[in-house]
């Protein structure tokens, strides 16, 4: 019998707290979401601030409200061009997940990686892409 009561003293004490559900809820979501670091495979990016901007959110996205981020992984070649890219995690709207290879191929420029001997080589690096509107 001692031990019904006191469960029902640890319930009514979780009833009776002054932090209700939805305020647990809420602070969860105040907290800000990190995105995962990029890792380039040694080389380094020349114009990553070029990469994306707000004029490449889809217009078909916004309209329907279409928000997350895209994780891709990509060859950088030894002249710092990107060839092959693939969407590692997917934002869960295609619309979204087309953009980042295809601008990642138009736009980014690297200084590439380099050996032992100080000679460029090709690497492969992942990247996360946010869209999030405001």
């Amino acid at each position: 019998m001692a031990g019904g009561i006191l469960m029902i003293g640890i319930v009514l004490g979780i009833v009776a707290s002054s932090v209700s559900p939805f305020d647990a809820v809420s602070a969860q979501a105040r907290v800000p979401w990190q995105m995962p670091e990029n890792d380039f495979g040694g080389a380094t990016p020349k114009n990553a601030e070029k990469w994306l901007t707000f004029r490449d959110y889809p217009a078909s996205a916004m309209r329907a409200n279409e928000q997350g981020y895209v994780v891709v992984s990509f060859e950088i070649d030894s002249k710092g061009k990107v060839q092959a890219c693939e969407v590692k995690r997917s934002s869960g709207h295609s619309s979204l997940d087309e953009v980042p290879c295809k601008l990642l191929k138009s736009r980014a420029r690297f200084t590439p990686a380099t050996d032992n001997q100080g000679v460029a080589k090709s690497t492969v690096g992942t990247a996360s892409f946010p869209f999030w509107m405001p």
